[in-house]
């Protein structure tokens, strides 16, 4: 079965390869790789961490920075399988060396574990590169998945041949006990549930200090929508609803900045909205959408928002709706959210809300335009927080128990 595994490994990189010629993200895939294996430190410990992409590292970020701050002599190797993830995690961050993880053959995964010698290899969430995790456990070296939840390989039909594989995987943290269950149930060992690390993340980000005058001055105290990574279907829901609220102000964030997206967002709110990257400091703003035509911002600025609207839901899946639940807001978002708990939690404990069509959007912004049913949104928040938080912790202790093991 390993030739299979082999031959769609194989298969995969030549594709990869073959759209470089004309896809930049897959030229930055293929140039990336040639630039994996700068020298390792000398006398130093080293600790490998692995993210399939951005995603992935946001959720174990948590971890890297916490385990950083008590061992700061420790050296962070970070890989990536994604150009996403690796160009972000660049601007800042733990991670002491940041590459991409050589393409997955055994020759490969030895040379690997020689060159780094890792006292522990850490993958975020789910990214199942056999031979690595397999060269990993032949050297003797500690191995372990961290905030897994819903693995869907269990029902493919290969779930036998990872499991052999699998079971040689030293830990296991997972996000809830049915996850904690399956994996149990299919022979895996060191299984704990310790909760999702993002919740940390955010909470992180919350209490790290961030002003901007523009947005302030844009919010002042009216009633305010931060639409978090939409898409046209969020936006085109806002610009039929909008009318209905005539003092609300709205920072959008799209998840697409690119002109022709920018361009198609102002037509469909014809003079109502200015890009923020056109709006000088002190200067008035009388406009209604102001719009976030950059990266990186957006988990800060859900704090000059009263309610959050988070894209995605009407597509694949919805984007982060931990950000702005951490400032207690209430957060509404589409029908595409089981890949994630937090949303299905956030409905149960009242201040997330599934939008199925405008009237439910009209309906949420009318409840939510009261500073009271505000409170006792921010209130569940509060409570959500406090009852789902501390999964870093949790994490570095099973990662040191098997280190010191």
């Amino acid at each position: 079965m390993i030739w299979l595994y082999d031959l769609a490994v194989g298969a995969y990189h030549r594709a990869i390869h073959l759209a470089s010629n004309w896809s930049p993200k897959a030229k930055a895939w293929v140039e990336g790789r040639r630039r994996s294996w700068p020298n390792p430190p000398e006398g130093k410990r080293v600790l490998w961490f692995h993210a399939a992409s951005l995603g992935e590292y946001e959720q174990g970020r948590p971890v890297m920075e916490n385990w950083k701050s008590k061992h700061p002599d420790d050296f962070l190797l970070l890989s990536f399988f994604s150009p996403s993830g690796f160009v972000v995690s660049h601007h800042d961050g733990p991670a002491d060396e940041i590459v991409f993880l050589p393409k997955d053959t055994r020759q490969n995964a030895r040379n690997w574990i020689r060159h780094w010698k890792p006292a522990v290899v850490v993958f975020f969430k789910y990214d199942f590169w056999l031979h690595h995790i397999n060269e990993t456990h032949d050297f003797g070296v500690p191995v372990g998945f961290i905030s897994v939840l819903k693995p869907d390989f269990l029902q493919k039909p290969y779930a036998d041949f990872f499991l052999r594989i699998l079971r040689k995987v030293d830990f296991w943290t997972v996000q809830d006990e049915p996850t904690a269950s399956l994996l149990r149930d299919a022979g895996l060992k060191n299984v704990v549930e310790a909760g999702d690390t993002r919740i940390d993340r955010v909470q992180n980000i919350r209490d790290t200090p961030f002003s901007h005058e523009v947005l302030a001055n844009f919010r002042k105290d009216r009633f305010t929508l931060v639409m978090g990574s939409s898409w046209p279907p969020e936006e085109k829901m806002l610009a039929e609803v909008l009318p209905q609220f005539p003092s609300l102000k709205v920072i959008m964030a799209p998840h697409d900045v690119s002109e022709k997206h920018l361009s198609e967002i102002e037509s469909r709110f014809p003079g109502e909205t200015q890009r923020l990257s056109s709006v000088k400091p002190g200067e008035p703003i009388d406009f209604t959408v102001l719009i976030v035509d950059g990266i990186g911002m957006l988990s800060k600025i859900y704090r000059y928002g009263d309610v959050a609207f988070i894209g995605g839901g009407f597509g694949k899946s919805v984007h982060n709706t931990l950000e702005p639940a951490v400032y207690g807001l209430p957060v509404f978002f589409g029908p595409k959210h089981e890949k994630f708990l937090e949303p299905g939690r956030m409905i149960a404990m009242g201040f997330g809300h599934q939008i199925d069509h405008k009237d439910d959007f009209f309906a949420v912004l009318d409840h939510y335009n009261s500073k009271e049913n505000r409170k006792v949104a921010k209130a569940a928040s509060e409570q959500f927080f406090e009852t789902y938080s501390g999964a870093t912790c949790q994490n570095i202790s099973i990662i040191t128990k098997f280190i010191a093991g």
